[in-house]
């Protein structure tokens, strides 16, 4: 418990915090609008004039949401002290309106909890629960100025205003932080995925450089044997070691980016697209699977072709997870402008957007890392539809 807790508090500030936007002016003008009502049936009830420091107060507050989530601590506590202010203006003109910001307050706190590091997020509590207390503590009899009724009511009463305090701060405390937790496991769990991604395509390259560096070996001893008798042999086997050679240096690049966190690489099977028939025909024999092609698939380099293969084989069993009323699925792959194109596409009509799946994830880390770009969205018409286009030479 004790752990948890010291974790809390040294939690850091979220990254990717939200840019103000639209949002946060359509939630101030709501937000006024509910404390407008409320301001204005007191207005009705009131004997004297409104006094005039209140409206400014009002929209000070107001103003603050639009900026809560770049400082949530700093516009918590001043809207804590606008309402201390207020409470002071109104008790000294006997207006009963206690500027009682209700819905701004809870926002504040939420935005505390969802985007403050862990001890910004103890200060902000625990001076919202003193100033709350600070509110209650004259009806009680406790040390207060004496001007409020009811002085002197039961121990009860107060232990029960007292519970009501802190179920009226926490809530939005528990809100803010259970949405902040939710996200957080959820980011952690796409970054997972990314490096596992990242270490499959290793293993794969890894088993690839293999090849080729034994064929330069190959090569390199034939033209040895051959180089005496048939010198015009030996220019082919160094042009063979060239090419090979050089498909390995841009393979070897991308390990470098694979392998960016340090992890060493284990030996794995090569998938390519010669594979690809043996997938579709693996999922099952409905929907009907139509695969088309254009161009040369056969040459693509050993990258490529795994790549592809990862991404039709997550696209397929999407498709049938997630479009279980699919008739059809079509698979197209064109070879053409120095670049592949493949689109996997299905007419499910109950294929909706898989928002927490990570299977999409992983082929979108797969794409980039290749240098190329995936899309993966609903269809027009009804169904799914995944696009990607990946560079046969390496861009980056």
């Amino acid at each position: 418990m004790k752990s948890l807790l010291l974790d809390f508090i040294y939690e850091e500030t979220p990254q990717n915090v939200p840019k103000i936007g639209w949002r946060d002016a359509a939630l101030v003008v709501v937000i006024g609008l509910l404390e407008l009502l409320l301001f204005g049936v007191f207005v009705n009830e009131a004997q004297g004039p409104v006094p005039p420091e209140l409206p400014i107060l009002i929209f000070a507050t107001l103003a603050m949401i639009v900026v809560r989530r770049d400082y949530p601590l700093l516009t918590l506590v001043l809207s804590l002290a606008f309402s201390i202010g207020a409470a002071w203006i109104t008790i000294r003109a006997q207006f009963p309106y206690g500027f009682q910001t209700v819905y701004a307050g809870q926002i504040f706190l939420y935005t505390l909890a969802r985007w403050a590091s862990g001890r910004k997020v103890v200060i902000g509590v625990a001076v919202a629960l003193l100033v709350e207390l600070g509110r209650i503590a004259p009806m009680y009899g406790l040390p207060g100025n004496g001007q409020f009724d009811g002085v002197g009511r039961s121990a009860v009463e107060f232990i029960y205003s007292l519970i009501s305090l802190v179920i009226f701060v926490m809530f939005p405390v528990v809100i803010g932080y259970g949405v902040r937790y939710f996200r957080k496991s959820h980011d952690d769990a796409l970054d997972q995925v990314r490096q596992e991604e990242r270490m499959d395509m290793a293993r794969e390259l890894h088993d690839t450089v293999a090849h080729h560096v034994t064929a330069i070996a190959v090569q390199a001893n034939a033209g040895k044997l051959v180089a005496a008798a048939h010198p015009e042999k030996a220019a082919e086997h160094l042009d063979s070691i060239g090419t090979e050679a050089t498909t390995t240096l841009v393979d070897m690049r991308r390990i470098v980016g694979a392998l960016r966190e340090g992890e060493e690489p284990q030996v794995s099977m090569r998938r390519g697209v010669a594979d690809l028939l043996e997938v579709v025909t693996a999922e099952g024999s409905t929907p009907t699977v139509a695969v088309s092609t254009e161009g040369d698939l056969l040459g693509l380099p050993d990258s490529i072709s795994n790549g592809l293969y990862r991404i039709v084989q997550e696209s397929l069993t999407n498709a049938r997870r997630h479009a279980e009323d699919a008739s059809w699925i079509n698979v197209q792959f064109r070879v053409a402008g120095g670049l592949v194109y493949v689109k996997i596409e299905n007419d499910g009509r109950s294929a909706v957007r898989p928002e927490v799946g990570f299977g999409i994830a992983g082929m979108a880390e797969r794409a980039e890392m290749l240098g190329g770009t995936l899309i993966a969205e609903p269809r027009s018409g009804g169904g799914w539809v995944v696009e990607a286009e990946l560079p046969l030479e390496e861009s980056r």
